[in-house]
């Protein structure tokens, strides 16, 4: 027997697993302009330095054109804006 999983649920469960790893979850709050190049960059800033970053700290993560701006609570760090305006 066999069947399929959405893309979303394929998502879903590998988050779960990261968790499970001791990853740390990364959610978007609203839908953003990144391509998944970028967002593999923002979840390896991440889980390399989540353990300097406290629990409700603010963070900043520079992507060459755009900055990428949310906060950790718990094992997830929100990402909450896009600067794409960098002056």
């Amino acid at each position: 027997m066999s069947f399929s999983v959405s893309k979303e649920n394929q998502a879903l469960l590998r988050k779960i697993r990261g968790m499970e790893a001791g990853e740390p979850l990364i959610e978007f709050k609203y839908e953003v302009d990144l391509v998944e190049k970028q967002k593999k960059q923002i979840e390896q800033a991440v889980v390399q330095r989540i353990s300097q970053i406290a629990d409700g700290e603010s963070i900043a993560i520079y992507l060459g054109e755009k900055l990428v701006v949310g906060t950790r609570k718990g094992v997830t760090v929100i990402i909450e804006r896009i600067v794409k305006t960098i002056i």
